[in-house]
């Protein structure tokens, strides 16, 4: 061990220094600091953040600021604000607040909308408004409607159409009525028909042909018999032989 590690102590793996932690200090770690891996952090923090750290502090990952936080705050984090995570925010608020939210707004996900939703509001959905997801309008639907569906009605998913229907026939569908899922169609099939289905038939999937055989008969499979499936050929197999 000793002859050989001497020679080559780049060579010594992590492992070596975990069971001969006098060697890998002395020896090994002093030359290459940059190969001793984060765990060896966790088992010396006192070599790690005396030597490792102090000159690599960017290889410090997220893990030690959660487990050293006053490191992490005071060298790290500092240094580095765009590389403390997310989790970092939800364990310390008020340094999120002022020092990463403050410089990077659109860093800030989407849960710190839900759990800070003064903040979401006030300062990151004002400035990205496209940035507020989906569930956003669920739980605040009154500014969902006010600022971020009316810039951004193709935003808007299905679900959305599904608890407010009114709001999207009069403004989504009406307008990208291919947006408009198939579900949709099962849910209101008089808007599927009349609006939707007609303008784009081949958008009707293979079970709108299953709950309305007539409309599938009649319009889709005319015009494009290569949609109609197999299973619709094992269900109506009259039309499937003379037809598709």
């Amino acid at each position: 061990h000793l002859h050989w590690c001497l020679h080559y102590p780049h060579h010594r793996h992590f492992h070596l220094c975990l069971h001969y932690p006098h060697y890998c200090h002395s020896l090994l770690c002093s030359q290459y600091p940059h190969h001793c891996h984060f765990h060896l952090c966790l088992h010396y923090p006192h070599y790690c953040h005396s030597l490792l750290c102090s000159q690599y502090p960017h290889h410090c990952h997220f893990h030690l600021c959660l487990h050293y936080p006053h490191y992490c705050h005071s060298l790290l984090c500092s240094q580095y604000p765009h590389h403390c995570h997310f989790h970092l925010c939800l364990h310390y608020p008020h340094y999120c607040h002022s020092l990463l939210c403050s410089q990077y707004p659109h860093h800030c996900h989407f849960h710190l909308c839900l759990h800070y939703p003064h903040y979401c509001h006030s300062l990151l959905c004002s400035q990205y408004p496209h940035h507020c997801h989906f569930h956003l309008c669920l739980h605040y639907p009154h500014y969902c409607h006010s600022l971020l569906c009316s810039q951004y009605p193709h935003h808007c998913h299905f679900h959305l159409c599904l608890h407010y229907p009114h709001y999207c026939h009069s403004l989504l569908c009406s307008q990208y009525p291919h947006h408009c899922h198939f579900h949709l169609c099962l849910h209101y099939p008089h808007y599927c028909h009349s609006l939707l289905c007609s303008q784009y038939p081949h958008h009707c999937h293979f079970h709108l042909c299953l709950h309305y055989p007539h409309y599938c008969h009649s319009l889709l499979c005319s015009q494009y018999p290569h949609h109609c499936h197999f299973h619709l050929c094992l269900h109506y197999s009259h039309h499937c032989h003379f037809h598709l």
